[in-house]
């Protein structure tokens, strides 16, 4: 595990967060509040430095290879977007966004695949 190359997986992780964000904000989702655009890139590329980061982390005791790496892009997506939003729907702030979450899903799904893909130990 290398800081590099959880940075580089981080990276490229990030890139299916990014596009499917950017799809769903402006061509699916209603007009909200957009805040700024950095915010959202910087944000991504955290998400997918943090799925690359737990990839290499839980590697050892999950061993290698695209279970390991969908299991890590899984748990980021039930804590980053499940467990918030199943708050709102118990408060009644929002309900239960399904398409949203589905395609949330894969996105995270898809950034731990591309992580587990380009992590190395060296």
């Amino acid at each position: 595990m290398t800081v590099r190359g959880i940075l580089k997986g981080g990276l490229w992780a990030s890139l299916p967060i990014h596009v499917s964000e950017f799809v769903r904000n402006y061509f699916v989702a209603e007009p909200g509040p957009e805040g700024s655009m950095a915010f959202w890139v910087a944000y991504a590329i955290a998400l997918g430095i943090l799925v690359a980061y737990l990839y290499a982390v839980a590697r050892p005791r999950w061993g290698a290879g695209p279970k390991s790496a969908l299991r890590v892009g899984v748990l980021v997506w039930v804590l980053h977007a499940l467990l918030p939003t199943a708050g709102l729907v118990n408060l009644g702030v929002i309900e239960f966004p399904a398409v949203g979450m589905a395609g949330s899903l894969v996105e995270f799904a898809l950034a731990g695949l591309i992580a587990g893909k380009l992590h190395t130990e060296a």
